[in-house]
């Protein structure tokens, strides 16, 4: 089967694909998506959705709807809204009906303006973003039937002729997009040529510096922006490093350089997105984990303990799916860098707790099992040995046996085994 993110990026090609039509004509000032007075009225409810302070953001946006009961704006933005509830946790169904409902209503009103008038193209816009995202939570689902069919309404309309000197910021998101991702599939996995091989070629580079310029100019589609290009900075391009640097096309020292680069642009949008949207788990999380990465560990343990506060107050979005990494972080800060093993083990030990309890056993790799050789560690050197054995036994069955790392940490924890039983014959001895 085709992994999740794979199918999610195929559709955000076709999409993008269609966003990026709406480039090829003058805009026009009439548009409601470029209406300072709209821009005006929205600009707090965006920062609060984006905050996910969601109840605030969507009684402006209703007001919106009432004021233009007939246009997609306003159901795109509560869609969106919805959207944002799912990102925490994408196995969680609760928001889907909810945000089907919004992104179908957007879908109606733009149909009903093309139809009016077939040169409305921020009717088409809103029809690509809805039937883009509506694409993107049913291949999170694994419902790809419904996510082709959108997509493929979505190319009904237009066919690619990029003007680039033409792009408001807006529509430059779409187009963006479409660039990076049109060569980034065909290069992670080379099989998946044929799905794309239809579209005109794009250009990685030229989509991350149309993204930048969303990022630091559009409006609606700005923090979108800043979101897939931290995933770009911190998942897809470190992917296509690590292929490269195995197919030894890099060596060790270009690769080394590459993902520093990578990660120091990660960091900085990380930073301004926490900063700008405190309250937002998912952007504390990548927060967290860029600043783990690149070893600005006083600062990954602090965004973790308030982290860990926030959820103790139940704040929106800090689930267990973000506990668990940034328990090993506080853990690995504590251990590591301050020496404070006894206290370390509370978090590494909610670590592997919120691991077991969940049903997804790729989250027992990981953070699990590298929580699981601290403990072993620690209760070694505390003569805790039948805990230490424990978690040798855990290791041995929850490691990921296609990672060599955890293969290393496996064959580790089993010599460290033979030497535990030799201890604690020694202590029954005496």
């Amino acid at each position: 089967m085709i992994p999740k993110y794979l199918i999610t990026n195929l559709l955000l090609i076709i999409s993008s694909y269609i966003f990026a039509q709406t480039a090829t004509q003058n805009v026009t000032s009439n548009w409601l998506l470029l209406n300072p007075d709209i821009q005006m009225e929205s600009n707090d409810a965006i920062n609060d959705l984006y905050n996910f302070k969601f109840e605030k953001a969507e009684a402006q946006f209703d007001k919106i709807k009432k004021q233009y009961p007939h246009h997609p704006i306003a159901y795109f933005l509560i869609g969106l809204s919805e959207y944002w509830k799912i990102v925490p946790d994408d196995n969680v169904e609760t928001y889907d009906k909810k945000f089907h409902a919004y992104m179908d209503s957007a879908i109606m009103y733009g149909e009903a303006l093309h139809k009016e008038d077939k040169n409305n193209k921020e009717a088409v816009f809103f029809l690509a973003a809805a039937n883009g995202f509506k694409g993107k939570v049913y291949s999170l689902r694994d419902n790809y039937g419904k996510a082709a069919w959108v997509a493929k309404d979505a190319l009904n309309y237009f066919e690619f002729e990029e003007q680039d000197n033409e792009l408001s910021p807006e529509f430059k998101f779409g187009a963006g997009l479409y660039n990076y991702f049109r060569e980034w599939i065909p290069e992670e996995k080379p099989w998946l040529k044929m799905l794309v091989f239809p579209f005109k070629h794009g250009d990685k580079e030229k989509g991350i510096r149309q993204l930048n310029e969303v990022a630091l100019n559009a409006f609606f589609t700005r923090t979108e922006a800043y979101y897939y290009l931290l995933e770009i900075y911190l998942d897809y391009e470190y992917n296509l490093l690590r292929s490269e640097l195995a197919s030894k096309n890099i060596t060790k020292e270009e690769y080394d350089n590459k993902l520093h680069k990578r990660r120091e642009s990660a960091y900085k949008i990380a930073e301004f997105l926490h900063q700008s949207y405190p309250d937002n788990s998912y952007f504390a999380l990548q927060y967290a984990k860029i600043t783990y990465l690149t070893n600005r560990i006083s600062i990954t343990e602090k965004v973790s303990l308030e982290m860990i506060e926030k959820a103790n107050k139940n704040y929106f979005g800090y689930n267990d799916k973000c506990l668990r990494p940034v328990n090993y972080y506080v853990a690995d800060y504590l251990s590591r860098h301050l020496g404070q093993y006894e206290r370390s083990l509370q978090y590494f030990n909610k670590c592997v707790e919120i691991s077991e309890k969940s049903n997804e056993d790729f989250l027992k790799h990981g953070y699990c099992i590298y929580s699981l050789e601290a403990i072993m560690r620690i209760s070694k050197d505390l003569r805790h040995y039948e805990k230490a054995l424990e978690c040798a036994q855990k290791i041995k069955k929850y490691y990921n046996k296609k990672s060599e790392e955890e293969k290393s940490t496996y064959l580790f924890s089993q010599s460290e085994v033979k030497i535990i039983k030799e201890l604690m014959k020694k202590e029954k001895r005496k």
